[in-house]
């Protein structure tokens, strides 16, 4: 069966801002061959006749292969920038639950998890399948469940793409939500009897890795550049409200403004260098 979409004006307020919309129906290749005047080679075939999806069907032994080897293994989840990872989830503006870890203390939570696993156990990955929706392209990445907590018990998928150009395994992506994963996988393999997440458990809607107060950090930063510009609005008023030849009210100005900076030492704003700057020009 097809399914259908037509363009639509994005401007118009049904859009709702998409520029396409699906007819409220399914084809068959008949119907839509007569309907639309195509004959069968212009129809689109499904992903899973494509070579493409069968060829990433097979990365998962090349994936696997490179995971059971202790050291490739270890040293792969060493050095992924896992602050950098992108983090899939479910969004909740009513309420959240978030584990924030440095990079660090992440890296040790999944290193363990992985020294855990003996050398006759296996590892299960489980293929889910992402669309981009910019080229309309797919593409199928594999993914290892990992505890990094018990007790309660928080489990994260990891998800694994292999890249044949360098010929390793990579680390794409972390995954939190178990229904947007359910969803994923039933895509990348329909048609079989899953119980592939049944063992999934986790609370967190959120994932932080690195420094936990970085936002509260950049926010008092920008509060303090904030501040720095009304006080340098302020000074540059009473300097405009200087006439040429009063040097005593310069110096005293200047000698305010200076009085306002933080030691050499001492991190200040650019803005308050900037005052500096200015009263120097103004006086020479």
């Amino acid at each position: 069966l097809f399914a259908v979409a037509e363009h639509q004006d994005i401007n118009h307020h049904k859009s709702r801002g998409y520029g396409l919309k699906m007819i409220n129906r399914l084809f068959t290749a008949s119907e839509l061959m007569s309907k639309y005047n195509l004959n069968l080679y212009d129809l689109p075939i499904s992903i899973y006749d494509t070579n493409k999806y069968k060829s990433m069907l097979n990365d998962k032994w090349k994936i696997k292969s490179i995971l059971m080897d202790i050291s490739s293994r270890t040293n792969l989840l060493k050095q992924c920038q896992w602050h950098k990872i992108n983090i899939f989830k479910r969004i909740n503006n009513k309420r959240r639950m978030t584990l924030s870890c440095t990079k660090p203390e992440f890296i040790i939570k999944v290193v363990n998890f992985s020294n855990k696993i003996g050398v006759n156990n296996d590892i299960n990955l489980i293929p889910i399948i992402l669309f981009n929706e910019n080229d309309r392209d797919f593409v199928i990445e594999w993914c290892w469940i990992i505890r990094i907590e018990w007790n309660p018990n928080i489990d994260i998928a990891v998800s694994f793409r292999f890249d044949d150009h360098n010929n390793c395994a990579k680390i794409k992506s972390i995954h939190l939500d178990k229904d947007y994963l359910m969803d994923q996988h039933q895509m990348a393999l329909p048609n079989h009897d899953c119980h592939c997440f049944d063992h999934f458990n986790s609370y967190i809607d959120d994932l932080a890795v690195g420094n936990p107060d970085d936002l509260k950090n950049k926010i008092n930063y920008y509060l303090q550049v904030i501040d720095d510009l009304k006080q340098y609005k302020q000074d540059m008023d009473k300097l405009k409200d200087i006439a040429p030849d009063d040097i005593q009210g310069f110096q005293s100005l200047q000698h305010e403004v200076r009085g306002k900076l933080k030691p050499n030492n001492s991190p200040t704003s650019p803005i308050r260098h900037g005052m500096n700057m200015n009263m120097n020009m103004y006086h020479q």
